[in-house]
């Protein structure tokens, strides 16, 4: 590193010590949080390091502060002026391309505007920002080439476009000259965001509402060899779908070709468990599949791509292939049962695109709680009321078991979500309980 991007990484580094001391962060807690390794955390604090824009905005992000407080000098003033050359240059190729951050907001809101230049041939590559951000892109010299979610589209000097900035997205110079550009980023509720990462409640509150969920005896008396896997998650941060959970579909869709490679999805050990498990309360499991059958009879053509929550949920499902369902833990009224219905409960749902009620049949195992059915039939069909929304930060999980599943294998498909979901965000908690016929210790995160 030059002196000047020496002085500004050591800057950088003390801030984001500063950051995280006010927080009472560990080193461990802030790599985790922002997604990055412990050793790249200490070596920016040390200011040993020159991190990619991606590195720094990962770390503002969790912590909460947005890029320029990480970058800028701090100013008391209203207006806050930056001198031509006193921009921190952020990112810089051996082709003379440089990403200069030029100006920039305090949160919650954070505004950001750039002067980037790329030298021939240069590309620079973004991942997904935080949900709802947004940029701005004007050409002022040369040609590039910008690509959003895949879709590319080529700007030449006083073209301009906007594109939102939460999907993966690149910058480009196809040419032979240098090509030059201003990007303006506005990354909107950074403080916000952090907030309600902060006030969520403790894990022993979430051990509280599992205490309260219970299987009837009936439905052991159906199934002896059944478990439920309770699952509270809170601290969740929303967002679309991205790259990781893009990566962990992809690997289950070929877990799942692997498995059915000369076998059909029904002659699957746990897909037959299911289906004699259906019959057995009168359901016909060619009319109303588990939810474990219906993802796997998806994954050749495409398992869907919703949010980045449930496609981890969906990803996790087929990989370990185990029905798995998430619900928004806030809509339930009351502790979750597993029952066999009387009949004349409520199912809130929707058809045809209008929303109505429906009741379950007698004897149909359903989900409830002292609102109504929240899942139908087991694990095939979920209430409106309790779905998973855009803005859902606070999920239950149901993870369902029969022979020949062993415990260790549920308690492994358990520990792979949980682990997952601590990505979603630094202030993440679970906390867990077993159901089965006899005893079974299970509690714990």
């Amino acid at each position: 590193m030059d002196e000047s991007a020496a002085t500004l990484a050591l800057a950088i580094g003390a801030r984001v010590r500063q950051q995280r001391q006010s927080r009472r962060w560990t080193l461990d807690q802030l790599a985790e949080a922002a997604g990055v390794s412990r050793r790249m955390v200490v070596n920016v604090e040390q200011g040993a390091a020159n991190p990619s824009v991606g590195t720094l905005l990962r770390i503002s992000d969790a912590l909460g502060v947005g890029l320029p407080a990480l970058v800028e000098p701090p100013r008391s003033k209203p207006v806050k002026v930056t001198r031509q050359g006193d921009g921190a240059v952020l990112w810089s190729s051996e082709s003379g391309g440089r990403g200069v951050l030029v100006a920039g907001t305090e949160p919650p809101d954070v505004a950001e505007l750039w002067d980037w230049t790329l030298g021939p041939g240069d590309r620079h590559g973004s991942e997904a920002h935080t949900p709802g951000t947004k940029e701005l892109i004007q050409v002022q010299q040369g040609t590039i080439r910008v690509e959003v979610a895949g879709q590319p589209v080529t700007l030449e000097a006083g073209d301009a476009v906007a594109f939102p900035g939460d999907v993966a997205h690149s910058y480009a110079n196809p040419r032979n000259e240098p090509a030059r550009f201003s990007l303006a980023v506005f990354e909107p509720g950074v403080v916000r965001d952090h907030d309600r990462r902060l006030t969520m409640p403790d894990a022993g509150m979430l051990q509280e509402f599992l205490a309260g969920g219970q299987v009837d005896a009936a439905v052991f008396a159906l199934r002896p060899d059944y478990r439920a896997m309770l699952l509270a998650v809170d601290g969740i941060v929303p967002g679309p779908s991205d790259q990781a959970s893009d990566a962990l579909l992809q690997a289950a869709e070929s877990a799942a070709a692997e498995a059915l490679r000369g076998q059909p999805v029904e002659q699957l050990p746990h897909v037959a468990a299911w289906r004699e498990a259906y019959r057995a309360f009168g359901a016909k499991p060619k009319r109303t599949r588990n939810s474990l059958e219906a993802l796997l009879r998806r994954a050749a053509s495409g398992l869907p791509r919703v949010n980045r929550l449930t496609d981890l949920y969906n990803a996790v499902s087929v990989q370990h292939q185990i029905p798995l369902g998430g619900e928004d833990l806030t809509r339930y009224t009351g502790p979750p049962r597993l029952v066999r219905a009387l009949g004349t409960e409520p199912f809130d749902t929707v058809a045809d695109g209008v929303g109505l009620t429906e009741h379950p049949e007698p004897g149909e195992v359903v989900w409830c709680d002292d609102a109504g059915v929240t899942c139908r039939r087991w694990n095939w069909r979920q209430a409106r009321r309790t779905q998973l929304s855009d803005d859902t930060t606070t999920v239950l999980f149901i993870l369902d078991a029969l022979d020949p599943m062993t415990d260790e294998a549920l308690h492994t498909a358990a520990d792979d979500l949980v682990a997952h979901l601590f990505r979603l965000g630094p202030g993440v908690q679970a906390a867990r309980r077993l159901i089965a016929a006899g005893p079974a210790p299970g509690e714990g995160a």
